[in-house]
């Protein structure tokens, strides 16, 4: 396969089309504003016409929405700059820390790291003839 006909195969992955995204808003839209309606509750007008809108756009001119779907994917990638960095720093201060603190103070080492003068090698001794049968399933 030449460096060319890779690339006609292998572009990289664009975000939605106008289109795909105002029909996208407008189901979103229209659900969020029917939503009222399970509780027999009067629908959320102003979130019906905005469905109506998108769904207008999005079959009858879809090239207007770029500016939206361009803030859109901004929103969504600033969104993501922030919650990363957020929810991992949660996992490791929330979760593998304490856990850490926990076997410390239980006097847990799960890695021999502090150095041993006694020891004349950090090698494990394992059985030097396994058994054909310990060689079976290995994994």
């Amino acid at each position: 396969m030449s460096s060319s006909e890779f690339t006609a195969h292998h572009r990289p992955a664009e975000g939605p089309s106008e289109r795909k995204f105002g029909l996208t808003m407008a189901v979103a839209s229209l659900l969020i504003g029917a939503l009222p309606l399970l509780e027999a509750a009067p629908p959320r007008y102003w979130l019906l016409a905005v469905a109506a809108a998108f769904l207008a756009a999005a079959l009858l001119w879809p090239r207007g929405l770029a500016p939206l779907n361009a803030a859109w994917f901004k929103l969504g990638d600033l969104m993501a700059r922030v919650v990363g960095p957020v929810a991992l720093g949660v996992l490791f201060f929330g979760v593998i820390t304490p856990i850490g603190g926990l076997m410390r103070a239980l006097g847990k080492r799960p890695l021999s790291l502090s150095p041993d003068r006694g020891l004349k090698t950090y090698w494990v001794e394992r059985d030097r003839n396994p058994s054909a049968e310990a060689f079976r399933d290995q994994f």
